[in-house]
């Protein structure tokens, strides 16, 4: 008899999507080794490496990333895994994704890219990663376009994050 282990609950979660959540790694060994999709998503368009990325699961991310998630997939907000694991500051999950070819154009549904996040919070380490790795010092957007961050219009150098505008607003402003 075969696993049902792409089974959902009423919201569309897998066995898969909540280990991947709530990071554990032996449940996700082995739904993964019994083939469950790796690319599934719930009704909010969440799937397993978003929310793995969402809570900084960097060993749960390289599992899924060798099972062929798509890292560049989008839930119904536009977040990514990497804009999700930018925004909240998990670097190593960036890097992962990063190494997988997340791509660090990508905006959500209020135009804002991993860099804007990862400004916005203050997150100067993962700045320097993405910069490193080709992301547009003042992000994707373009200027004012992003309507929930105020880092594309405030951040005129992507490592200087007390800059402040004649208003006094920074990029550390919330």
């Amino acid at each position: 008899m075969k696993a049902q282990v792409d089974n959902v609950d009423n919201n569309s979660v897998t066995s898969l999507i909540w280990a991947a959540q709530n990071g554990h790694q032996n449940v996700i060994d082995f739904v993964l080794s019994v083939k469950a999709n790796p690319n599934h998503s719930d009704n909010n368009g969440d799937t397993a490496i978003i929310r793995a990325a969402h809570n900084g699961h960097n060993e749960v991310v390289k599992s899924l990333v060798n099972a062929k998630s798509k890292v560049n997939v989008a839930a119904n907000d536009g977040f990514t895994a990497l804009i999700m694991a930018a925004k909240n500051g998990h670097t190593k999950c960036v890097q992962n994704l990063l190494d997988a070819k997340a791509d660090i154009h990508q905006v959500d549904n209020d135009k804002c890219d991993a860099i804007e996040w990862a400004k916005r919070v203050g997150n100067t380490e993962v700045v320097e990663r993405l910069v490193h790795n080709g992301a547009l010092p003042n992000g994707t957007a373009s200027k004012d376009a992003c309507a929930g961050c105020v880092a594309p219009r405030l951040c005129t150098h992507p490592l200087d994050l007390d800059n402040k505008d004649a208003a006094g607003w920074g990029c550390r402003q919330s």
